[in-house]
């Protein structure tokens, strides 16, 4: 292997890009680890957490509060298709609810942290103009999906000028998404079926802005724990049903 050197073939961008999926996902786990409740220190139930008991018991690990997801580094960055590096977010992130998605497209996150401290209105203008490119939306359900069949009804208005609605349906273990352009937005709703939380509760209606990129809005119905099948075969026919259904290859989804 040489690590500081680009990827030759596609074969190449596949290796490279699954890698960089693990590791994100070993850095999560520790990250979520790391973080301890100060002793004595008050908490405000919520209702969310309240109608979730299976939810984590600090919040700020809890992923269905989380709004933004960012992805940096050279692997996200420099991908050939923006697409892409959402598809790595998802798989190696798992956000729950409704997530937009960005990446640091100049690994310039470290620093701007720094330039924060002595230059906030530089920071903030460097990190909205040259910094964060949105790449889309993720929606996903909370926790596992044990249940077979539809997880939730789905539609997406898109806000003005054209004013275009798009109906459909989100079943366990289901990956698909819709394309919304760069910049343009769309008002979400969510019709979770019985038992289902899309992060405001078990059965809870949610609404939601999105706005899209070029990863559009992904619907990711697969849960929290991804299905492995234990067979080779089986494994390489689910991953490429996956990728179908992010666009990044060619072929049926369903």
């Amino acid at each position: 292997f040489r690590p500081t050197t680009v990827p030759a073939s596609e074969q190449d961008v596949w290796i490279e890009q699954a890698v960089a999926r693990e590791a994100v996902r070993l850095a999560l786990v520790q990250h979520r680890t790391t973080p301890v409740r100060l002793s004595g220190a008050r908490r405000e139930q919520t209702m969310a957490a309240r109608l979730r008991p299976d939810a984590l018991p600090d919040e700020s690990l809890d992923l269905a509060e989380v709004s933004l997801l960012i992805g940096s580094g050279g692997g996200m960055a420099h991908a050939p298709r923006r697409v892409q590096t959402a598809a790595l977010l998802v798989d190696a992130c798992r956000p729950e609810g409704v997530t937009a998605l960005a990446m640091d497209a100049e690994f310039l996150l470290p620093h701007l942290g720094q330039l924060g401290n002595v230059a906030p209105v530089a920071a903030a203008e460097v990190l909205q103009g040259d910094c964060l490119v949105h790449l889309g939306s993720c929606v996903a359900p909370v926790g596992d999906c044990d249940s077979e069949g539809v997880l939730a009804q789905i539609q997406l208005r898109t806000v003005l000028p054209d004013d275009e609605r798009r109906e459909g349906e989100l079943a366990a273990g289901d990956l698909w998404r819709w394309q919304l352009p760069q910049g343009q937005s769309a008002e979400l709703l969510i019709r979770p079926s019985v038992g289902i939380d899309f992060g405001a509760g078990p059965g809870v209606v949610v609404e939601a802005l999105v706005t899209g990129g070029d990863a559009g809005v992904i619907f990711d119905g697969r849960g929290r724990s991804l299905p492995w099948p234990s067979a080779e075969l089986a494994r390489r026919q689910l991953v490429r049903h996956w990728y179908v259904g992010y666009g990044l290859l060619e072929g049926d989804a369903s």
